[in-house]
């Protein structure tokens, strides 16, 4: 079983799927990082991002998944797999205020940070994880804990 964990960049992804691994027993991949170490993008100076093709980005969580896999994706773009694959998608989000403040205590470039502002205004994570298909379950972690989030996927996935 395969739970991806998408949405815009600061919406809480990363801390979520580490419990939720932890909480599940599955093992957790950080898909950013590993199209870094595979060299299947190009970073883009401008934007401060890896640049990556959304088929190379399919193949390669496609790579991933085995007849038993059982793996948390954490990425801005693990909705883009194919949901045939995947049990849940998970789609963190942010109120804007909140989101800003995460952003800016990245010290992300004003563009930057109204780039990353625009795609949680536009839904873009959730609307391509449903053009993809996905059982989804929106969760908003500037108004949820960590722990209630589990919770709510838990009984998402028990409930299938």
């Amino acid at each position: 079983m395969v739970v991806v964990i998408t949405g815009s960049v600061a919406t809480g992804k990363t801390t979520l799927a580490h419990t939720l691994s932890l909480a599940l027993g599955y093992e957790y991949v950080d898909v950013n990082l590993l199209l870094r170490e595979n060299h299947l993008g190009d970073y883009d100076v401008r934007l401060d991002s890896l640049e990556v093709e959304e088929d190379t980005v399919v193949q390669f969580l496609k790579s991933l998944v085995h007849d038993h896999s059982r793996l948390v994706f954490d990425s801005h773009l693990s909705h883009l797999l194919d949901s045939s694959f995947v049990e849940l998608c998970v789609v963190c989000t942010c109120s804007l205020p909140v989101l800003k403040k995460r952003l800016e205590e990245r010290d992300y470039s004003p563009m930057k940070v109204r780039e990353n502002l625009d795609a949680e205004v536009f839904e873009v994570c959730l609307r391509e994880a449903e053009e993809k298909g996905h059982k989804i379950l929106i969760l908003d972690t500037s108004i949820s804990s960590v722990d209630d989030c589990v919770e709510k996927i838990l009984d998402s996935l028990s409930s299938q």
